[in-house]
């Protein structure tokens, strides 16, 4: 097993950084996932998930503050309410972040933890 926990996406990390804690959630998640993810089922497919449930719930949070402000009637509420919904909506679309090269990476140590492994066998046959 990896030793390192697999990084949250780049493109995350990015659209995130003025949301820290949501980051943290994310990094969480998905080292959980890692580490309990079983023979069956690919270790990519159990960190997705863990991403994709952290990032539906950031948009069903976000936008209960969208309710909540407008409830309240404050329009400086309901703007930043409004772009923080968007944000995480944003996060939430997959194409943002499925093809990051370093989860890509971490996913490819995993798989084979020692590197160039497979060049090396190739040249010796």
């Amino acid at each position: 097993m990896n030793l390192s926990p697999p990084p949250v996406p780049g493109k995350l990390r990015e659209l995130l950084s003025a949301y820290p804690e949501h980051i943290e959630r994310l990094q969480l998640a998905m080292d959980k996932a890692a580490s309990e993810s079983g023979a069956s089922t690919p270790r990519i497919e159990h960190i997705v998930w863990a991403l994709e449930d952290c990032l539906e719930g950031f948009v069903a949070s976000a936008s209960v503050e969208l309710d909540a402000a407008k409830a309240k009637g404050s329009a400086d509420g309901i703007r930043h309410a409004e772009a923080k919904e968007m944000l995480m909506l944003r996060a939430a679309l997959k194409q943002q972040w499925i093809g990051d090269k370093g989860l890509l990476d971490y996913l490819e140590r995993e798989e084979d933890p020692v590197p160039n492994r497979r060049q090396r066998q190739l040249k010796e046959k």
